[in-house]
């Protein structure tokens, strides 16, 4: 992974002054560098094989200098390049973008499953090799173009095995860090300067109790892409065993069942609402209320995250639902 370097300056991806023997420069990532991807200086017989490579979303005016990719890249992905010797221009397609230019993510170079670069390198020679996480090269049909390969866990690839859209830092993994984020929206609302909108779960301009039942699916609370599961496995305090729509969420010593509809989780209309349908809401309130206050209770670090008293406003508000659902369940009957 070659990214970031200079701010400004002639800082490049890599910069090969005058080489001794032509360089084999294979299996990269050169991304995101203030000037071009590669910058070659020197004689006309020493100069690089590209091979493998992603060299992408560089500055300068041209991803290489002093080299025509035609000439010197087989099977990459380069910026504008014409398409021969297997080399496309087509974006990289990186599971972790930006907006509003879908730039990658700094740092997370985790190519998205259904990437281009997926399966269309050239994998003679290099399944001895080790990608960006330490992973063995090759996995599916033929190597990754870049520094990644996009492993599943299950060995059927899937967006589920690298990205979770409520990952908000993208560092494959949901827990505690979106939490913070997730409380520190609570019952905010667009218009507001307070809102966030990746808070907004359910997309209807508020961050309220519909969002919470979907932070806390199963599929979404302590999910943890492939290439990250070693190590959360190594640092992570909770574990999880899913089934059917009841999942143990493991918390140090201790253990809660907490049980989450599967169905839709938009809010319900008011004409929908039944005495059972109500009656499930305060079973999913129940549990994600005793879920909340044991993570408080059991993790010290969102302690230090959260003001107290912004806390017990944020469980206080979700028993005041469940108060207002009772109400609700007693004009049912």
């Amino acid at each position: 992974m070659i990214y970031q370097n200079g701010s400004t300056g002639a800082y490049y991806g890599i910069h090969l002054g005058n080489p001794s023997s032509s360089p084999t420069i294979r299996n990269n990532t050169i991304v995101q560098n203030v000037n071009e991807g590669i910058r070659f200086v020197g004689a006309s017989n020493k100069k690089p094989v590209i091979l493998n490579s992603i060299v992408y979303y560089n500055g300068g005016v041209v991803p290489l200098v002093g080299l025509n990719p035609d000439a010197v890249a087989y099977n990459c992905c380069i910026t504008d390049c014409n398409e021969v010797n297997s080399n496309f221009n087509d974006e990289p397609g990186f599971a972790y973008t930006t907006e509003p230019n879908n730039l990658p993510v700094v740092g997370n170079y985790h190519l998205a499953y259904d990437s281009p670069c997926v399966d269309t390198g050239d994998s003679n020679e290099y399944t001895d090799e080790l990608d960006l996480d330490g992973e063995p090269r090759v996995d599916g049909t033929l190597v990754d173009r870049g520094g990644d390969e996009a492993y599943s866990c299950d060995q059927n690839l899937t967006e589920d095995d690298i990205f979770n859209p409520q990952d908000w830092n993208a560092d494959g993994l949901v827990n505690m860090e979106e939490f913070v984020v997730f409380s520190s929206a609570w019952l905010t609302e667009d218009p507001n300067e307070a809102f966030d909108s990746r808070c907004d779960l359910d997309n209807d301009d508020d961050v309220d109790l519909a969002d919470l039942r979907i932070f806390c699916d199963p599929n979404n609370w302590l999910w943890k892409a492939c290439w990250e599961q070693s190590l959360c496995e190594m640092y992570g305090t909770y574990g999880m065993m899913g089934m059917g729509g009841e999942s143990v969420l493991v918390l140090g010593e201790a253990a809660v069942t907490m049980t989450v509809p599967m169905a839709s989780t938009a809010p319900l209309e008011p004409e929908t609402l039944t005495e059972k349908s109500i009656a499930e809401q305060l079973l999913t309130l129940k549990d994600c209320a005793e879920f909340l206050e044991k993570i408080w209770l059991e993790d010290p670090t969102i302690q230090q995250e959260i003001d107290p008293d912004d806390w017990q406003k944020f469980i206080d508000s979700i028993y005041d639902s469940a108060v207002e659902l009772k109400t609700q369940l007693n004009q049912l009957k």
